[in-house]
């Protein structure tokens, strides 16, 4: 398996999926017709969206993180968001999904051209299939009044891509083909409202991109310089692709030192 393969991920069922991500949206609040604000949804859930350089996220568009209950994405799926690009929003909630259901601290990003499932590993246990289906049941569910209308009619009212639609419409289903009573998903709501929590501090490396991120984000902004590329560090300024590279023309080189980050030149 290469770095952008599905992961294997403790086995879930589509009922259990569907069921969890009901809970995450009355706690969202939201109707079962209503079209979802995926702004809004981040926010409910205190889940953070990340821009981060094309040259970054390489082939990746999106990458969850939930542990930290962050999703980094390249800065063309933000824009692409506020105009409710269709395809975009289906994204996002796949990756919603990957947060809400599974632990971290990272998952394979979502690449571009869409992810390669290894056939090694069972539907119920793949992380990409489970984030789809959680992703579709957020956007869609199954208590809907739309499903009489046409696809084409639910996805421009829905604002997401018609095979969106199609996918969930076989989901529904196959969830009333089983016509199973519902049974006992406390472990599950346990799983789902871990998402409504305050994040934990994230256990990891002093050094690693998290963390320097984490510090980077409590540095002041400076007025006039993008904000994810410049802040202020001990009253110098710095920039965040000069971490560990000395540039004396400019001084913006930094590193971290006792927990914090200071100019790459502190010590001389």
């Amino acid at each position: 398996m290469n770095f952008y393969d599905d992961l294997p991920v403790p086995a879930m069922s589509l009922a259990d999926i569907d069921q969890t991500m009901a809970i995450v949206r009355q706690r969202c609040q939201l109707a079962f017709d209503d079209c979802v604000d995926i702004e809004k949804v981040l926010a409910a859930l205190g889940i953070r969206l990340e821009p981060r350089p094309d040259a970054e996220m390489a082939r990746g568009e999106a990458l969850a993180a939930p542990k930290a209950k962050r999703i980094f994405v390249r800065r063309s799926v933000t824009q692409a968001l506020r105009v409710q690009c269709r395809v975009t929003r289906a994204k996002l909630s796949h990756e919603i999904g990957h947060v809400v259901l599974h632990d971290g601290p990272a998952l394979k990003p979502l690449v571009i051209g869409g992810n390669k499932s290894s056939w090694k590993i069972p539907e119920d246990q793949s992380s990409e299939r489970q984030a789809w289906q959680a992703g579709r049941s957020l956007m869609l569910p199954r208590e809907a009044s739309y499903w009489s209308l046409s696809d084409s009619h639910t996805a421009g009212s829905m604002h997401v891509p018609e095979v969106f639609v199609h996918e969930r419409r076989l989901e529904i289903a196959r969830l009333d083909a089983l016509n199973q009573p519902k049974k006992d998903i406390s472990a599950l709501v346990e799983q789902a409202m871990r998402v409504l929590q305050p994040p934990a501090r994230p256990q990891y490396g002093a050094k690693s991109l998290r963390c320097r991120r984490d510090l980077w984000d409590g540095l002041p902004v400076v007025e006039g310089y993008e904000p994810d590329q410049y802040r202020l560090a001990t009253g110098y300024l710095v920039k965040w692709d000069d971490y560990m590279q000395p540039n004396p023309p400019s001084h913006t080189g930094w590193k971290i030192k006792d927990g914090q980050i200071v100019p790459l030149f502190a010590d001389e």
